[in-house]
C-alpha cells in the first residue's frame, strides 16, 4: 500500500517571513485608508461628503486602533521590535502610549482583572469609601453613573492619567521608561492637527481653521470612540428584526378598504390602552411633555439621589414604585385587548341618524343632518351611542354651544378638531349649525347668548325712538 503524501507546510524562516509581510499588509492597508479618508474629510467637497469621509476616518481609526492592540500583545506579526514600532504608529491617530497600555492593559486588566486598586477599570466603591471623599469627588462619582459617565469616566480616569501620562503609582515608580512614548504619542497627536491645518488651508483655503479640525479630527475621534458599542446595537436590533420581525403585509395595496382596527405590537398595547383611554385634552401633555419630563428626571437622579443602600430590603418605596409600574402596564395590556378605536371610520356610510334628531325638524335642519353625515362627522363624534369616541358626543351639543360658538367651532376648529371652514361652503355650514342648534334633550332650553337677546330687544326700541323723534 502507498503511503499517503505529506503536506508541503513552510516552516522556520518562511513562516516568520510570511508572518511578517501579512501584519505590515494589514497595517499597511489601514493606514492607507486612513489617509485618504482623512484627506477626504478635508477636502473641498460638500459638507455632507466630508462628514460622510470623517465617519469612514473614525472606521479607519477604529482599525488602527485594533492593529496597535494586536501589536501590544505580540501578535500582529513576529519580532518584538516590529510589534512595538507598529503599535506606536498605530496608536498615534487615538493617542495612546504604547508602553502604558502595555502597562495598564497587558499586565494589570488581564493579569489582575477586576482586582480593586490595581485593575484600572471601574470597580464599585463601598458606602464606607464614597462618604470618606470630598463632596467634589463625591458629584464627580455621580457624574459617572449618569448616561454620559462612560465617556467621561474613560478619558479622565483612564485615558490621560493611564495611557497618555505616566500618572498612576505604578508608571510614577519608573515614570522614565515611559517619558519617550509620551513625548512620541503627543508630538505625533500634535503633527497630526498640524498635517490637518497645512493640507486643509492648502486644498481648502476658503474653509476655517476650526472647521478643518472638526472634519479632520473631532468627528473621526468621536465616532471611533463609540463605534464598538455603536456596531453591537445595530447587530442586535438587526438581528432581532430579521428574527422577530415584523414581517408587512402581502398583496396589492388597495386604499378603498378602510375596515380596519390598527393596533401596535404585543409589548405596545399597553401604550395603544393608554391612549386610546386618555381624555382627548391630556393627550397633548401626554405625548409631548411627559417624556421631556420623564427623561430629564432620569438624567437628573444620578445628582438628586445618590445615597441609600442597594439592597431591596431597604429601599421599599423603590420596590413599591417597581411593582405599581408592573401592575400598570399590565393592566393597560390587558385593557389594550378590547380598547377601542377611537375614530369610527365607517360611521358616516354606516350608522344612519337616528329617527329621533330628525322627526320635526326643519327642511333646512335635515340638510344639515345630511352635510353632519356626508362630511363624515361621525367618525369622530356619535349620536345616539352611535359613531365615533374621538371626539365628544353631540346629543346635547346645544346645551353647551350658542349658536356663535358652533359657527366658529365648526369653521375654526379647536383642540382635537380641525378647522373646516375651508371644506364646507357657507350654506352647509348654516345649515350643519341649524341641525347642530336642534341636539338638546327634551325639556331642557338650549344655550343663548344673552348679550344677543339684549341686543335684540334694544333694536326696536331704538327705532321707536327714531321714529317719536321725527317731525
Amino acid at each position: 500500500m502507498s503511503k499517503a503524501p505529506e503536506l508541503a507546510v513552510p516552516q522556520g524562516r518562511n513562516v516568520a517571513v510570511l508572518a511578517l509581510a501579512q501584519g505590515l499588509f494589514i497595517f499597511a492597508t489601514y493606514a492607507v485608508l486612513y489617509i485618504a479618508t482623512l484627506i477626504d474629510a478635508i477636502a473641498p467637497l460638500a459638507l455632507p461628503l466630508n462628514l460622510l469621509f470623517a465617519v469612514g476616518n473614525g472606521i479607519c481609526i477604529a482599525m488602527l486602533f485594533i492593529v496597535g492592540h494586536d501589536c501590544c500583545h505580540g501578535a500582529l506579526v513576529p519580532g518584538r521590535r516590529w510589534n512595538l514600532w507598529l503599535g506606536r504608529l498605530a496608536f498615534v491617530p487615538v493617542i495612546h502610549s504604547v508602553s502604558l497600555w502595555r502597562l495598564a492593559h497587558n499586565q494589570h486588566h488581564h493579569g489582575r482583572t477586576n482586582l480593586k486598586g490595581v485593575d484600572p477599570v471601574w470597580t464599585p466603591m463601598s458606602r464606607k469609601e464614597y462618604d470618606a471623599l470630598s463632596p467634589a469627588r463625591r458629584w464627580l462619582e455621580r457624574v459617572y453613573r449618569s448616561a454620559a459617565g462612560p465617556i467621561i469616566y474613560y478619558h479622565v480616569q483612564i485615558w490621560l492619567p493611564l495611557m497618555v501620562l505616566p500618572l498612576s503609582v505604578p508608571a510614577r515608580a519608573q515614570w522614565r521608561r515611559f517619558v519617550p512614548d509620551t513625548i512620541f504619542i503627543l508630538t505625533g497627536f500634535a503633527a497630526t492637527l498640524a498635517l490637518i491645518v497645512l493640507i486643509g488651508s492648502t486644498i481648502a483655503p476658503q474653509r476655517p481653521v476650526w472647521l478643518l479640525l472638526v472634519l479632520g479630527w473631532v468627528v473621526p475621534y468621536a465616532v471611533w470612540k463609540d463605534m464598538f458599542f455603536a456596531a453591537f446595537i445595530i447587530l442586535a436590533v438587526a438581528a432581532c428584526a430579521l428574527y422577530f420581525g415584523p414581517f408587512g403585509p402581502t398583496g396589492r395595496p388597495d386604499p378603498t378598504i378602510i375596515q380596519t382596527v390598527p393596533k401596535p405590537d404585543y409589548f405596545f398595547l399597553w401604550l395603544y390602552a393608554l391612549l386610546s383611554l386618555l381624555p382627548p385634552s391630556l393627550e397633548t401633555p401626554a405625548l409631548l411633555i411627559g417624556p421631556v419630563v420623564l427623561i430629564v428626571g432620569l438624567l437628573l437622579l444620578p445628582f438628586l439621589s445618590g445615597e441609600g443602600e442597594k439592597s431591596w430590603k431597604r429601599r421599599p418605596i423603590a420596590v413599591l414604585t417597581v411593582m405599581l409600574i408592573a401592575i400598570t402596564l399590565g393592566t393597560f395590556t390587558h385593557l389594550a385587548g378590547f380598547t377601542p378605536w377611537s375614530p369610527h371610520m365607517n360611521a358616516w356610510s354606516g350608522d344612519p341618524v337616528p329617527d329621533q334628531f330628525i322627526h320635526g325638524t326643519t327642511a333646512l335642519e335635515r340638510q344639515g343632518a345630511l352635510v353632519f353625515q356626508v362630511k363624515q362627522c361621525r367618525n369622530c363624534h356619535s349620536l345616539g351611542e352611535s359613531g365615533g369616541q374621538r371626539g365628544p358626543a353631540l346629543d346635547s351639543v346645544a346645551l353647551r354651544l350658542t349658536q356663535d360658538q358652533l359657527i366658529r367651532q365648526v369653521v375654526q376648529g379647536g383642540g382635537n378638531m380641525p378647522a373646516y371652514g375651508k371644506n364646507l361652503s357657507p350654506a352647509e355650514t348654516t345649515a350643519l349649525v341649524a341641525f347642530l342648534e336642534t341636539l338638546y334633550p327634551k325639556g331642557q332650553a338650549p344655550a343663548r347668548d344673552a348679550s344677543r337677546d339684549v341686543a335684540l330687544r334694544e333694536v326696536p326700541r331704538n327705532d321707536e325712538q327714531h321714529s317719536g323723534s321725527q317731525p
